[in-house]
């Protein structure tokens, strides 16, 4: 079965809720916050570490794969407030959660049955010299 591994499901889910007729600026925000956070691109951390005076610098991308046995699995953690994502659901209304969790479900399941998945996230990591 092809996962989403790019794209976390609550990630390809917001999109969808936010189509909804009413305006929903909290997940505006925390979409900005996942996508637009200083030193996520590429060449953002290598700068900042030449800025700060160091030689030599190399930077390179540092990815993990975490892996859910199941819909609960994933959902639950950000059900409960936590991380970044978490932040945001727990302030959306009930019937707004309730769409955003079909939506995410939808997501994480991809056309097929409920069942293990496997999602990367990247990093960036530096070095340099003094």
């Amino acid at each position: 079965m092809p996962y989403a591994a790019e794209r976390p499901p609550l990630r390809a889910a917001l999109p969808n809720v936010r189509r909804r007729p009413v305006s929903d600026r909290d997940a505006d925000a925390a979409r900005a916050r996942q996508y637009s956070s200083p030193l996520t691109h590429e060449g953002e951390l290598e700068a900042a570490f030449r800025a700060a005076g160091l030689r030599d610098v190399e930077a390179r991308p540092l990815a993990i794969r975490m892996h859910y046995a199941d819909l609960a699995d994933y959902w639950q953690p950000i059900a409960n407030a936590q991380g970044p994502v978490g932040d945001y659901v727990k302030r959306v209304a009930p019937e707004r959660l309730k769409a955003l969790a079909e939506a995410m479900e939808r997501a994480y399941r991809c056309g097929g049955a409920d069942g293990p998945r496997s999602m990367a996230a990247t990093a960036w990591a530096a070095r340099g010299r003094v």
